[in-house]
């Protein structure tokens, strides 16, 4: 009899440390799934933060002419005074379909304003979690740039 009961000690001895080592397992790949998420949102944002960084330099160089910006950003401009620059999951510029990132120029001409030109410059994920907003001015004709370094 004492037999039985020594053994039933062990098996349950070992069900119990199973039991806590698939704890401490399930907590660890939680811990790594979280720092896998805040690492890539890191990462977003420092991107995002470079690209509106250029962005917004570009706006101040050309005194919110969109057109130039959107030459020199590889993005499309419309007439509603939007510029749209797409971005790959790498941040390299990319068509509509395979874009992951979006970034966006909204130019705010407001004549009771004049001369001062400002703009929101948003990036934010195709799914539409915004990163990074930032709302930039400029005083018109202040910083405008006539030609590139070859002229």
């Amino acid at each position: 009899m004492e037999k039985r009961s020594r053994s039933t000690l062990f098996l349950m001895e070992q069900m119990i440390v199973i039991v806590v080592f698939a704890f401490c397992a399930a907590v660890c790949v939680k811990l790594i799934g979280e720092a896998h998420v805040i690492s890539t949102r890191n990462n977003d944002i420092k991107n995002a933060i470079i690209t509106v960084e250029s962005a917004a330099e570009c706006f101040k160089a050309f005194s919110g002419d969109m057109p130039k910006i959107a030459e020199i950003l590889g993005g499309t401009y419309n007439e509603q005074t939007v510029l749209t620059v797409y971005y790959d999951d790498e941040w390299r510029i990319s068509n509509q379909e395979e874009a992951v990132y979006i970034m966006s120029i909204i130019n705010h001409n407001d004549p009771a304003k004049k001369p001062l030109i400002t703009a929101d410059i948003q990036v934010r994920r195709t799914t539409g979690d915004d990163i990074l907003t930032l709302t930039v001015s400029v005083v018109a004709g202040a910083n405008s740039t006539k030609g590139g370094a070859d002229e």
